[in-house]
């Protein structure tokens, strides 16, 4: 995935309100194994929860917080199929999103 890809991507997500979804993306970008893991645990918690507190808010924070003061993985070692991700958010949401 390209910087620009990835860009594209993770505006989407803020655009459509998937902080925490973008949290994950970010964590797969240039987090650790551990990152990951806290992400989508995270995400997992706020799908279940249905909606987040001022103190959840705080946690997802944190947790993007430690993945940004990490180092980028190279854009080998990271791929995400952009078409694929779109569509299947386009999908859950019905909205559109111009590639």
């Amino acid at each position: 995935m390209t910087e620009e890809e990835f860009n594209a991507a993770s505006y989407a997500l803020d655009n459509w309100n998937f902080h925490s979804q973008n949290v994950v993306l970010l964590a797969k970008r240039k987090g650790t194994d551990q990152n990951i893991k806290d992400a989508e645990d995270f995400l997992k918690f706020h799908e279940n929860a249905g909606g987040l507190s001022f103190e959840d808010l705080d946690s997802r924070r944190e947790i993007e917080e430690r993945i940004n003061s990490g180092q980028k993985l190279p854009e080998s070692d990271f791929n995400v199929d952009i078409p694929s991700l779109i569509a299947a958010i386009q999908s859950l949401m019905g909205w559109e999103f111009p590639v």
